[in-house]
């Protein structure tokens, strides 16, 4: 007769643990659709450039994104790296789905920012402390060819930027990043957002202190869109008929929050800027011969 009771007492706390399960499901599921920094799901193959970072003990979630430069390059956000090793890490270069049907590549070597200033003769360097040059290119082990046969990415010019700027376009980012507080979405999200002008976005209260050049600010003041995972996420420009990379997401919020103590706006890393840097790097070190971004 005990042994009965205990039977059926095991069973109603399985029936609680399966409802209690389907609920948070339902509950994820909402999260992800309206919190997801008020963003929507990309399609399939729609940004075939943007990769995830994943770690390899944990495939199924996005420690940060990048973009594929060419076959053998990904751009990210340099703070992506802090602290880890690189062979703790994968590429996954996917159809939009993580964990899906895409492919895993693992990681050479990594470049953070390190370039000397012609004008002033100084070295400049990647800081953690402060974000500053907070840009990063993965080179990997193997060549994505011919795995990846999409046309690649053209970065913007300095004068279309400028034009962007001066009409208020909105440009699109792209990211795995949380959902809420604690959940990430498997799909690839985008939003569009408006892009600010460096002058503008220094007038904001606590940006401006970490505000360099080499930054360019999006988004509408005081409603923050990147999440933790979303930094190194590829920042395009895309029009009827062509598509440009400015930038990777750089600074977001940790918390997913809108909290007047975080920064206005989210901060990317200006491709225009960096371009010098990236160009040197990849003709200094890359494994194929005639391969530039």
């Amino acid at each position: 007769m005990k042994n009965k009771r205990i039977i059926r007492r095991i069973i109603v706390i399985l029936i609680a643990l399966i409802v209690i399960l389907v609920v948070l499901k339902k509950c994820t599921n909402v999260l992800e659709i309206e919190s997801i920094r008020d963003g929507e799901y990309s399609v399939e193959n729609e940004y075939p450039y943007q990769v995830a970072i994943v770690p390899k003990k944990k495939k199924k979630f996005a420690n940060c994104g990048g973009v594929i430069i060419n076959s053998e390059w990904v751009l990210t956000a340099a703070h992506c790296f802090d602290d880890v090793r690189n062979s703790d890490f994968l590429i996954y270069l996917g159809n939009g789905e993580l964990n899906g049907d895409g492919t895993y590549h693992e990681i050479l070597q990594t470049y953070p920012f390190d370039f000397l200033n012609h004008e002033n003769g100084k070295l400049e360097k990647y800081d953690s402390s402060s974000y500053r040059h907070d840009i990063l290119l993965i080179q990997l082990k193997q060549p994505l060819e011919p795995d990846f046969d999409v046309e690649l990415l053209e970065p913007i010019s300095e004068s279309q930027l400028n034009q962007l700027i001066e009409r208020k376009d909105s440009i699109t980012m792209v990211g795995w990043g949380k959902a809420g507080n604690f959940f990430k979405p498997q799909r690839l999200v985008k939003k569009r957002l408006p892009i600010i002008s460096f002058d503008n976005c220094k007038k904001g209260k606590n940006i401006k202190k970490i505000l360099y050049h080499g930054m360019t600010c999006i988004g509408e003041k005081n409603i923050i869109s990147a999440c933790h995972g979303d930094s190194g996420g590829g920042i395009f420009y895309e029009s009827s008929s062509d598509i440009k990379l400015i930038g990777v997401i750089a600074i977001g919020s940790d918390h997913c929050s809108n909290n007047p103590k975080h920064l206005e706006y989210d901060v990317l890393m200006n491709i225009i800027f960096y371009k010098d840097w990236i160009d040197s790097i990849i003709e200094t070190y890359s494994l194929q011969d005639n391969i530039n971004v």
